[in-house]
C-alpha cells in the first residue's frame, strides 16, 4: 500500500459534467433520506471514473497493489466508507439508536471515498492457505464512533488505513521477506482485515524486493564501472518504484532503501572500495 495523490482535473469537460451529476444525485439522495429504504444510489453513476481511479492507482489494487489486469479480474471500485450496511472489525451490524446504520450514502459518489481495489481485498472469503479477508463492509473505528451526518465525519477515526489521506509508511512495515508488519494499531487492523499477508502476496513481495535490491547494487556498480547508458537503465527501474508504478512498490521501496543503506555502511568501513573518480 502506498499513498496515492490524485490531481483534480481542470477544465476537463467529461469530469465537471460527472461532478455536476454526483452532485444531483446526492442532493435527490438527501431528500429521500428520511428513510434509508427510499435512498437509491447509482452504481453505474460512481463507477464511471473507473478508469480515471484506476489509473491514478497505475492500474494496482489501492490496499495490496496487485495488478489489476484489464479483463477478467479488473477489480472492484470499492467505496472506503461504506455506502450501504456499516459492520464493526468482527463483522457485526453498527447501531445507533436501536436501528441499523444506514451507511455513507452521501459518499457514494464522492471520489476521495471511492478505491480501485482487487476481489480478495474487497470482497469476503478463505484463500488457499485458510486466511480470510475482505473490506466489503466493514469500518472499524477506535473509538466505536460512526457518524451518520455528513458533518460527523470528521469527529470519527477510523481503523483502516486510506491509501488516498494516509501515507502507509507511518503505519506498516515491509521487510525483504515479503511479509507485512506493523507499526500502529491501525496498521495492525488494516493488514488482518484486508489479508495483506495472504501467501501469494508475500511471494510477490518477496521477488519485488529483490528486483529492487538487484537494481541498487546493478547501479551502484554501473556508477563505478562510468557506464552511464547502464546506470540511467537502472535508475528508470528505482524511478518507477518511487513514483508507485512498479509492482508491489512499498516493499520495493523499502529493500531498495536497505540496499542502499548496507552499501553506503559497506564503503564507509571499506573507504578503498569507493570507485574512483576520473579526472577531467
Amino acid at each position: 500500500m502506498i499513498r496515492m495523490k490524485f490531481s483534480v482535473p481542470s477544465a476537463d469537460a467529461d469530469w465537471s459534467d460527472w461532478l455536476k451529476r454526483t452532485r444531483s444525485a446526492r442532493r435527490q439522495m438527501w431528500a429521500a433520506s428520511g428513510s434509508s429504504n427510499d435512498v437509491k444510489i447509482d452504481e453505474a453513476l460512481y463507477k464511471e471514473q473507473r478508469k480515471r481511479f484506476f489509473a491514478a492507482f497505475h492500474g494496482k489494487c489501492a490496499y495490496c497493489e496487485l495488478r489489476l489486469a484489464a479483463g477478467q479480474r479488473f477489480g472492484d471500485v470499492e467505496h472506503f466508507r461504506p455506502k450501504g450496511r456499516v459492520t464493526d472489525i468482527e463483522g457485526k451490524l453498527v447501531f445507533s439508536t436501536q436501528l441499523k446504520h444506514s451507511g455513507y450514502y452521501w459518499l457514494a459518489y464522492n471520489w476521495r471515498n471511492l478505491l480501485p481495489a482487487c476481489l480478495a481485498c474487497n470482497r469476503p472469503g478463505t484463500g488457499p492457505e485458510g486466511l480470510t479477508s475482505g473490506k466489503w463492509d466493514r469500518f472499524p473505528t477506535m473509538d466505536k464512533f460512526w457518524s451518520e451526518t455528513a458533518w460527523g465525519v470528521r469527529r470519527e477515526k477510523p481503523l483502516l488505513l486510506n491509501p488516498w489521506l494516509d501515507d502507509p509508511e507511518d503505519h506498516l512495515i515491509f521487510d525483504d521477506t515479503g511479509v507485512v508488519g506493523f507499526r500502529t494499531r491501525r496498521g495492525e487492523v488494516t493488514i488482518d482485515v484486508l489479508g495483506l499477508n495472504r501467501d501469494a502476496l508475500i511471494d510477490d513481495r518477496r521477488e519485488a524486493c529483490e528486483q529492487a535490491a538487484r537494481h541498487v547494487r546493478a547501479l551502484q556498480e554501473a556508477y563505478a564501472r562510468h557506464d552511464i547508458l547502464e546506470a540511467i537503465q537502472h535508475e528508470a527501474k528505482l524511478d518507477a518504484i518511487l513514483l508507485g508504478n512498479a509492482p508491489y512498490s512499498a516493499a520495493a521501496l523499502a529493500a531498495a532503501r536497505r540496499a542502499h543503506e548496507r552499501h553506503e555502511a559497506l564503503l564507509r568501513r571499506n573507504p578503498l572500495l569507493k570507485p574512483k573518480t576520473v579526472a577531467g
